[in-house]
């Protein structure tokens, strides 16, 4: 995958990496900012409403820390007064009932007078229930309960335990009392010689918490060290877990309850050693930071927008002038070579620039001096060619040998001489390079009828050239030197019937010639062979690549000679000029 990345990146226009590199280098310490400032948004609003929270418990835990101290100094007194001591150790049944009418009386006066406090219990050192004094009547349930010996209660060994300090507890489930429990410990030593149990209504207790202020979806909830629910705000009974437990003696953490997030904030009364926890629901919480996380959005996109603008503005200054140069380079390439880079740059991009034009001078002016050269070299060469024959002696020659042929009657000798003779005068032209095409066809005509009488048995042919043609001019001997491939690579090896057909004709604005013959063709790789060698010069001889070499030379890259063949059936040779006028050379 990363390669793939990297292939693609490293095949994009410089424009483009410049753009993405530019736009990642600029939103990574955007983005990561304002991610930053959101998370820590965040959580300063978790401290400062986990502060908020905990001194919340702690005016609820100083309202019953007060609401409840009443009660706890009431039972240090009843616990350490003479009445309550010898009514727990009291062996004589006569004394016992005596302090019993008199703990009695004072544990109803104690009740009466205690809006607070709605009963007390006094139980004995095994755990049955002494005595039951309460300041309302209806109590059935309670006193049914209270009369099940306490040593089965689960809190029990761990007030004993403490021996003699009191554990606040909702002691009696399906009432609607909490409780204070405190082993009763002989004056002078530690032998436990009873229990007492001083019950508070609930109610009176939620009325000491209610007025607490509380956000909306918030939870409070207080709970014992056992578990039990003292008192939630919602009426939901549920005490959290995992939010940080007992470890210190405060703290936040986050729970999940009913498939919802909420932020926990606890805190552990050192009065009643109840936990105290306030829950926030996250989606509630966080709704407060919506217009930072609002705010850091926007200044995040704005923050983007300026970048991609910025990025865009910096690219095109940056990588116009290189495209436009990369541009010039693929028309240069083409071969124009009349463009010129042009800019007002100072500055590396422009010396670039300076270096291509240079460049393109240079190189049109090699192009222009090879160009002359090889004209100079071509025409160097035919008249290097032509001046190997002696015209007047050729002539003369040719003269004596048809003087002689008439003077035996050899007709045929006769005839060879004067095509001949004929041949050579429209060869040598009077040293003219360009000839109508009427001449080029009439010394073909010439050369063909002295092979034929060469090759009588089995050459043929025929020349159909389009009367609107024959005024216009052509480079001198561009057919003969294909004829003459013709005969010699097509049909010279042919027992009988070979056929030369030369075809010409106007055709979109160009002079075309094909040469065709019937001999053995070529095989594919031959003939790939002979395309590949048309572009090739030959250092002698008037051979079809020169002649393709030269057509191009003097008309132009666009014209010139094509070949297609299929081996033992033709071979054709198409050849193509354009139809002007000009003087002869």
């Amino acid at each position: 995958m990363i390669n793939y990345i990297k292939k693609v990146f490293f095949s994009m226009q410089l424009k483009w990496k410049f753009f993405i590199f530019t736009i990642l280098v600029s939103i990574i310490p955007v983005a990561f900012i304002g991610i930053f400032s959101y998370k820590v948004s965040q959580e300063y609003l978790k401290e400062s409403v986990t502060k908020s929270a905990i001194m919340k418990s702690e005016a609820v835990n100083s309202k019953l820390e007060k609401y409840l101290s009443d009660i706890d100094d009431t039972s240090l007194m009843l616990i350490s007064g003479y009445t309550l001591q010898r009514f727990l150790t009291e062996q004589d049944m006569t004394k016992r009932y005596v302090y019993r009418n008199q703990l009695k009386s004072m544990l109803s006066s104690t009740v009466s007078s205690k809006t607070n406090m709605q009963s007390i219990i006094i139980y004995d050192k095994d755990g049955n229930m002494c005595l039951f004094e309460t300041n309302t009547s209806n109590d059935m349930v309670l006193r049914g309960k209270a009369a099940e010996n306490i040593s089965s209660s689960g809190i029990y060994p761990e007030a004993q335990r403490l021996m003699g300090r009191r554990i606040w507890t909702k002691l009696f489930q399906d009432v609607s009392q909490v409780s204070m429990i405190r082993v009763v410990n002989e004056m002078g030593g530690q032998k436990q010689i009873g229990t007492i149990v001083i019950n508070v209504d609930e109610d009176s207790l939620r009325k000491q918490i209610q007025d607490i202020d509380s956000e909306d979806g918030e939870q409070f909830i207080i709970s014992e060290q056992s578990g039990g629910i003292i008192y939630s705000s919602t009426g939901e009974e549920y005490v959290p877990e995992g939010g940080g437990g007992y470890s210190q003696s405060s703290g936040h953490g986050t729970i999940t309850h009913n498939n919802k997030k909420y932020l926990n904030i606890y805190y552990i009364s050192d009065f009643c050693n109840w936990r105290m926890d306030t829950l926030i629901p996250l989606d509630v919480l966080f709704s407060k930071v919506g217009s930072i996380k609002q705010i850091t959005i926007i200044m995040m996109l704005m923050c983007l927008l300026l970048v991609v603008a910025f990025s865009i503005l910096l690219t095109n200054l940056l990588t116009k002038p290189i495209t436009k140069l990369s541009i010039l380079m693929g028309r240069v390439e083409e071969g124009d070579l009349e463009i010129r880079f042009h800019n007002s740059y100072k500055d590396e991009i422009g010396r670039l620039g300076q270096s291509f034009n240079s460049m393109i001078e240079k190189t049109k002016m090699l192009l222009r001096e090879n160009t002359e050269k090889q004209k100079r070299l071509r025409i160097q060469e035919l008249k290097a060619l032509q001046a190997q024959i002696n015209p007047h002696f050729l002539y003369n020659t040719i003269d004596t040998i048809n003087w002689m042929a008439q003077a035996i009657d050899a007709d045929a000798i006769s005839e060879i001489s004067i095509a001949l003779a004929n041949y050579y005068r429209l060869s040598l032209s009077r040293g003219a390079e360009v000839i109508r095409i009427a001449d080029e066809v009439s010394q073909v005509k010439n050369y063909l009828t002295i092979q034929k009488i060469r090759y009588d048995k089995y050459l043929n042919y025929e020349i159909n050239i389009s009367d609107e043609i024959l005024d216009l001019h052509i480079i001198k001997l561009t057919l003969q030197p294909i004829v003459e491939n013709a005969i010699y690579h097509g049909i010279k090896d042919m027992l009988e019937n070979g056929i030369i057909r030369i075809d010409g004709r106007l055709e979109a604005g160009n002079v075309i010639f094909e040469v065709w013959d019937n001999g053995k063709g070529m095989s594919p790789e031959r003939l790939l062979s002979v395309r590949e060698s048309l572009g090739k010069i030959r250092t002698e001889g008037f051979g079809v690549s020169n002649t393709n070499e030269r057509i191009k030379l003097f008309f132009g890259e666009k014209y010139g000679i094509e070949i297609d063949s299929a081996e033992n059936i033709f071979t054709r040779v198409r050849v193509t000029i354009p139809a002007v006028h000009m003087p002869e050379q």
